[in-house]
């Protein structure tokens, strides 16, 4: 009780701190689409969730933002960094009857550390998401 009194109370000084509209509490979706995988709600409900999906992202980019890679570096559009290593290989198709979406999924580590979040489609390979 005292350690939820506690969490409450840090939403409270943050949504104070950076705007209500910015804080908010999210319940897990059931879909496929890293996009659609929960939904806003301002009251917090703990669920007790079974991790069936790889690890994903905490933070992910509002729009996918287009990259390239040159041997083992990618290209962004702020700079270039060398991919360490290559984990986590995850097909991701839409339902389909919505739309004929299929995206694949890498989770690349960096030669700094940092770990991203990228995957291809017919249109190429963006980044989609980085690891805290």
């Amino acid at each position: 009780e005292e350690s939820e009194e506690s969490f409450f109370h840090l939403v409270s000084r943050i949504a104070t701190r950076i705007g209500s509209q910015s804080v908010f509490f999210a319940k897990t979706n059931e879909s496929y689409l890293p996009e659609h995988n929960w939904i806003r709600t301002e009251e917090f409900s703990p669920q007790s969730t079974v991790d069936v999906l790889p690890p994903r992202p905490l933070r992910l980019l509002e729009k996918p933002a287009p990259i390239h890679f040159v041997g083992n570096k990618i290209i962004f559009s702020s700079g270039n960094e060398e991919v360490d290593v290559v984990q986590n290989k995850e097909v991701i198709l839409a339902d389909w009857w919505s739309s004929p979406l299929e995206r694949v999924y890498y989770k690349l580590q960096m030669r700094g550390g940092k770990e991203i979040w990228v995957f291809k489609n017919s249109d190429g390979y963006f980044l989609h998401g980085v690891f805290d």
